[in-house]
């Protein structure tokens, strides 16, 4: 191993036998995820294939993540959009939407993660106001109503999409 060490830094096996003596950090880095093919594979190559591989792995978990960020943005569409047509009281369901586009309005979208946006956007609903008196006893109501549908239908998943993705998720007609 020493020698394949000498060739990788251009120095003399000496020198890299007193750097392991010295217990030096590139030799421990080394030694504990390397072998002696993949450093020799290095030497002759320039690349060490089992990792090149890994490059493929990341570009599938790029496309699954999209994958289902898509299909979060589209659930999430679906759910708003039942919430705003509900027959049962379309005016109050419409002003929660409200409420939902204003807070999003004033959020940074590239604050989220997908494990951070749906307690983020459920606090800052919770924390929702208007400046008009006779808005807020209605308003209360409305973001109570968001924050219980947010909670029990939706997904952090969706609740990323929602958030970074707004746009997209409110254009089912038109709106934002």
């Amino acid at each position: 191993m020493l020698k394949t060490y000498s060739l990788l830094f251009q120095n003399t096996i000496r020198t890299i036998s007193n750097w392991k003596v010295e217990k030096r950090p590139i030799i421990s880095l080394l030694e504990k995820y390397f072998s002696k093919e993949d450093l020799e594979e290095f030497l002759e190559t320039g690349k060490i294939s089992r990792l090149e591989n890994n490059m493929v792995y990341t570009d599938d978990l790029d496309l699954i993540k999209s994958l289902n960020i898509d299909n979060a943005i589209f659930s999430a569409k679906a759910k708003l959009q039942n919430l705003e047509n509900k027959a049962s009281d379309w005016l109050h369901n419409k002003g929660a939407i409200g409420i939902l586009k204003d807070v999003l309005a004033s959020m940074e979208p590239n604050a989220f993660t997908i494990e951070n946006a749906k307690d983020i956007l459920i606090e800052r609903i919770k924390g929702y106001e208007t400046k008009l008196f006779s808005l807020k006893l209605k308003n209360s109501s409305q973001q109570k109503l968001l924050n219980i549908y947010i909670q029990k239908y939706f997904s952090k998943l969706e609740c990323y999409a929602i958030c970074k993705y707004s746009d997209e998720v409110f254009n089912y007609k038109g709106y934002f």
